[in-house]
């Protein structure tokens, strides 16, 4: 993830803190940027998931990146129970 690693250096969220409304935005997505696992840490993620023959393609020059694995038919995918959210 070769632009994540060089948008959390300080030089955007600076910028960021002197012409931004809300430069905390800023700084949340660096962070979000920084915590976020590269093409093949996601792809270890998916096939720890239960998926298989995880593999990514690199769009915009590494900006994005497409990951597509396959599940087998016989082994379901595990459906998360909603979350029951509490009356305020």
């Amino acid at each position: 993830m070769l632009l994540g690693k060089r948008t959390s250096s300080p030089g955007p969220t600076s910028i960021a803190r002197k012409v931004s409304s809300n430069p905390d935005s800023y700084v949340y997505l660096a962070e979000s940027i920084a915590a976020w696992p590269d093409q093949a840490g996601m792809a270890r993620l998916i096939a720890r998931a239960g998926w298989a023959n995880a593999q990514w393609r690199n769009l915009s020059g590494g900006i994005v990146a497409l990951h597509r694995a396959t599940k087998s038919a016989s082994t379901p995918v595990p459906l998360h129970k909603p979350r029951s959210v509490s009356p305020a």
